[in-house]
């Protein structure tokens, strides 16, 4: 078993380390969640195809690769991107309470939410994707007709265009991003 190896390359996330988690997600930089797996089946399609056949995350006294009896899941995703999908699963007050929406937040829920097949999650932030593309070009040569309530730097353009397009069809694509 690589309990012990595994558990000490790997950091735990302190907020979203439960102890009566039963699965463990490790994520890029050996970031380590434990969390239920009933949580992330409720959210994510992903991880209820994952969960529901028991061969994709074995358990039991077999399992080779566990840290406290959890299984463990390697996820190819960066640990802030995880972070910020798990804090809107376990604390719905996460993003209500804040109205601004930081940019690097919603690009880690769009791009995790559409990899793992959060649906809803995925929905409810659409509208703010849609608020940070303009609906033509005039929109953008008249500053003071376009408002977006996300802020990002012009680092975040790339990533934004592409957030644009993953997440709404391209029927729907403004005149701008063709």
């Amino acid at each position: 078993m690589a309990t012990t190896d595994t558990f000490a390359k790997a950091e735990r996330d302190t907020e979203l380390w439960f102890f009566d988690g039963n699965v463990v997600l490790i994520t890029q930089g050996n970031v380590a969640f434990r969390v239920h797996k009933g949580v992330l089946a409720l959210h994510a399609d992903f991880f209820a195809g994952m969960f529901q056949d028991s061969l994709l995350v074995p358990h039991g006294p077999n399992v080779e690769e566990t840290i406290e009896g959890c299984p463990i899941i390697h996820l190819g995703d960066s640990a802030y991107d995880i972070r910020q999908f798990l804090l809107v699963m376990y604390r719905k007050s996460y993003l209500k309470a804040s109205k601004d929406t930081t940019f690097s937040v919603l690009a880690a829920l769009m791009r995790v939410g559409d990899k793992y097949g959060a649906h809803d999650l995925v929905n409810a932030y659409m509208p703010k994707v849609r608020q940070m593309r303009p609906e033509s070009l005039r929109s953008v040569t008249c500053a003071s007709e376009y408002r977006s309530t996300i802020k990002f730097a012009p680092p975040h353009a790339i990533e934004a265009l592409h957030l644009c397009r993953v997440v709404a069809p391209l029927t729907e694509e403004p005149d701008i991003l063709i």
